[in-house]
């Protein structure tokens, strides 16, 4: 398994509902390509590049906040789209299995895990 941490508060701006609710396709791309490039410095800072052969599991643990957790999928993609060519080739089936997004008391930042499908749903 690989794991870094994200130093990132999610705040209402970063919800699925407030991406999509009107905003501009230039507002949404900006605010995908900075999450990118804060997630790209923060894992190379954390671990060496090194990519799954076979498919993986992606875990992102959140801290509790005011949104609901599916508001975090848009945050959560723009996560995945940043491990591609570090972690994974590419963000298909036949790379990723699958992504598990929870809410973790105990966390002040954001936990993501990467780990190898071994066959076994042992999520």
């Amino acid at each position: 398994m690989t794991e870094f941490w994200i130093d990132y508060k999610i705040t209402g701006t970063d919800s699925l509902n407030s991406i999509y609710s009107g905003k501009h396709f230039s507002n949404r791309k900006n605010y995908v390509n900075a999450v990118k490039i804060l997630v790209a410095s923060q894992m190379k800072r954390q671990i060496r590049k090194k990519i799954y052969k076979n498919p993986v599991i992606i875990s992102i643990s959140f801290p509790e906040d005011r949104l609901d957790i599916d508001n975090h999928s848009y945050f959560s993609k723009c996560v995945i789209d940043s491990l591609k060519g570090y972690l994974i080739a590419d963000d298909g089936p036949k790379h990723v299995y699958g992504v598990v997004q929870v809410f973790d008391a105990k966390l002040k930042r954001i936990l993501v895990q990467v780990s190898e499908f071994d066959g076994e749903e042992n999520y």
